[in-house]
């Protein structure tokens, strides 16, 4: 047993790490530290070192984070109302300047990293087999199919074979010719509320027809 010098409670000798500093003071301290500017400042510079960073990708790779991963995973399935306050906030999140220029910064980290972005394309191939993936594909196909019936005068194939002849089966945006594999593009994007009539679709290549996906481009 010993005698903390700050709180001054005897306590058990594993409680100490060094000194005579138990260790919730040793914490206790610590978090005052970090409040003031002084600590802020340097645990930003100490949180972005290389030693640090390397640090962190061993820690999660560790059996004891991905144990921890899943309790916390376990704990979440268990408690609907964090669960739905979770959602909201990583719903929300991502709408802030702030939320969308993190977003910015991991997509430009996976696209200039090449074993990330494999990664990624795995992760996503695996998805979209999975049957939780086959199941958002067919509730957007099916979102799609309900907004194109909902249009009063829906395109027809003869006007289809129109707009085909007068962008001389080009892509509307890389200009490739093609005579076949264009598919319709929606200008304003049927989840965004365009209708599936001749003036809201354009010819364009399987390629930018998904760069483009659900965005909506100023056309000049």
């Amino acid at each position: 047993m010993k005698v903390c010098r700050r709180c001054e409670l005897e306590l058990p000798e594993e409680t100490f790490r060094r000194g005579r500093i138990c260790r919730p003071c040793e914490a206790t301290r610590a978090r005052a530290y970090r409040a003031t500017e002084t600590g802020k400042l340097n645990g930003v510079q100490n949180r972005n070192t290389q030693k640090a960073k390397e640090t962190r990708k061993r820690y999660k790779a560790s059996p004891r984070a991905k144990y921890l991963r899943r309790l916390q995973n376990q704990r979440l399935q268990q408690d609907p109302i964090r669960k739905e306050k979770l959602r909201v906030y990583r719903s929300a999140r991502g709408k802030t300047e702030k939320g969308k220029e993190r977003g910015r910064r991991k997509r430009e980290r996976v696209r200039l990293n090449p074993a990330r972005l494999a990664k990624r394309r795995e992760h996503l191939h695996r998805y979209r087999a999975s049957s939780k993936g086959q199941a958002t594909h067919a509730r957007r196909n099916l979102r799609r199919y309900q907004a194109a019936l909902a249009t009063d005068h829906p395109l027809l194939s003869a006007e289809w074979g129109q707009i085909l002849r007068e962008h001389r089966y080009q892509c509307f945006y890389c200009k490739k010719g093609l005579k076949a594999g264009l598919t319709m593009d929606h200008v304003i994007p049927l989840a965004k509320g365009g209708r599936h009539v001749k003036e809201n679709i354009v010819p364009a290549c399987r390629s930018c027809n998904s760069k483009k996906g659900s965005k909506l481009i100023l056309l000049l």
